[in-house]
């Protein structure tokens, strides 16, 4: 009923009944909305940034243009992140524009934030590698045998390894899986 007597009133009542529903909300605008510049530039760039992410990501994008949680100096798209089926979002942020930096220029900018600890609760990750070159080796080695070292510590650092050079023989980390020793005239990896 406060639509009915509200210019374009139809369109706010479509905004409330479908702002969740890019397709159906832009079937139910009048022609005067559908043909208001800055509601087709609004209307473009969300459905090329769900284009985008969709092809980009590979992941589900759904658009709620009644959105209106942000801060006061958002000047264009809010956005919420999800993961998995939680309520709650990961990830919030938005576009501002014509922010002040230091150099008193006007700035173009995206920001976030995440809630890393909720992050950490649905990533598995890998434990490391963590290789220890011996220390007596590395300390005994002539010019020829650091620089063979030198190539193969960054071909295993290449391979995902963490690969620790000691300081002296007190020097090394408590999570040690790898030992990288000088025998038989080469180094040599060895599982500890």
């Amino acid at each position: 009923r406060v639509c009915q007597t509200l210019p374009m009133g139809d369109d706010f009542y479509a905004l409330a009944r479908f702002g969740h529903d890019m397709a159906h909300l832009l079937a139910k605008l009048s022609a005067t909305a559908q043909q208001d510049t800055q509601i087709a530039t609004a209307v473009d760039e969300l459905q090329r940034l769900t284009a985008h992410l969709q092809e980009q990501w590979q992941c589900p994008v759904s658009i709620d243009v009644t959105e209106l949680s942000g801060y006061h100096y958002h000047t264009g798209i809010v956005f919420n992140g999800y993961i998995n089926s939680e309520t709650q979002p990961l990830v919030r942020g938005g576009r501002f524009d014509g922010m002040q930096s230091y150099t008193q220029q006007p700035r173009q900018a995206t920001g976030f934030s995440m809630d890393v600890s909720r992050l950490l609760a649905h990533t598995q990750l890998d434990a490391p590698s963590i290789v220890l070159v011996d220390y007596a080796a590395l300390h005994n080695a002539d010019k020829t045998q650091k620089q063979t070292l030198l190539q193969q510590v960054e071909s295993l650092r290449q391979q995902g390894y963490r690969v620790t050079m000691p300081l002296d023989t007190q020097d090394h980390p408590a999570d040690v899986t790898h030992r990288l020793s000088f025998a038989d005239n080469e180094w040599q990896l060895q599982s500890v």
